[in-house]
């Protein structure tokens, strides 16, 4: 009789470490720190220092030579053939309702293929869109930009944060009549113990208390922002564009153009 081979139960995996760390949640509208637990899952060392490929070790950027050499080829450096130049009209008022538009001069000027209006009648915003030019050189779209005539209709609004939350202010966006009670705020953000600020303070020998204001904020970049747009029909376009969340710009392309996405 052969022998029958026995088996030893194997051992349960031991179950990962747990360990409580703090994050971000929305709780009935507010954003709060809240505790979860988590798997304490330590990944493996890095090991010496010496023995990095990387860490540790002066590296050439790719893109480095053709930077300072000027050889990058950015958007703006795109030519292709029968290119068209667009520009923008933007409202210059904070608040604005459209009462005039008349692109009959513009429209007359050689070189221009297409003025756009927007949609919009009303703008909330100084530098909102107000419409576009397509021309053969970016100086006869610019031409016609200047040759569109509007007129607007300046609404009341306010700049300042301590102005905007009276209740007397007018609102930037109308409120929506089926939910009368829906304010229009965005989502309140609260962080820390009231409580612990507040016995803190009282304990301090001195408080001194100052408003700080920043003028506006933008990340500037080695290049101009902008787009080419390559499509000469079919279901596919080729797009140069000035972003660093390239994975939002197929999508928004597609449903712009009409493709498939």
């Amino acid at each position: 009789m052969p022998q029958q081979q026995q088996t030893q139960p194997q051992p349960s995996p031991t179950p990962p470490k747990k360990k409580k760390i703090r994050v971000p949640r929305v709780v009935n509208g507010i954003e709060q720190m809240v505790e979860i637990e988590v798997d304490d899952v330590a990944g493996p060392t890095w090991g010496p220092n010496d023995k990095h490929t990387l860490l540790n070790h002066r590296l050439t950027r790719v893109d480095g030579p053709l930077k300072v050499s000027g050889a990058a080829r950015y958007t703006y450096d795109v030519r292709l053939p029968g290119m068209l130049y667009a520009r923008v009209r933007r409202c210059p008022h904070a608040h604005a309702r459209l009462t005039k538009f008349d692109s009959s001069s513009a429209s007359k000027i050689p070189g221009v293929k297409a003025i756009i209006q927007t949609p919009l009648k009303e703008f909330r915003f100084a530098g909102s869109p107000v419409a576009a030019v397509a021309a053969t050189t970016p100086e006869i779209a610019h031409d016609a930009i200047r040759a569109l005539v509007v007129e607007y209709e300046v609404l009341p609004h306010v700049v300042v944060a301590r102005d905007a939350i009276k209740p007397e202010s007018p609102e930037v966006l109308p409120r929506d009549p089926r939910k009368p009670d829906e304010k229009n705020l965005r989502l309140a953000s609260k962080a820390g113990d009231a409580e612990k600020v507040e016995a803190a303070l009282k304990n301090c020998d001195a408080i001194v208390e100052a408003e700080y204001v920043t003028p506006r904020l933008h990340h500037c970049c080695l290049e101009t922002h902008g787009m080419v747009v390559d499509y000469s029909g079919g279901d596919s376009a080729t797009i140069y564009a000035t972003t660093q969340g390239t994975f939002t710009i197929p999508d928004d392309a597609a449903k712009e153009l009409g493709l498939p996405q």
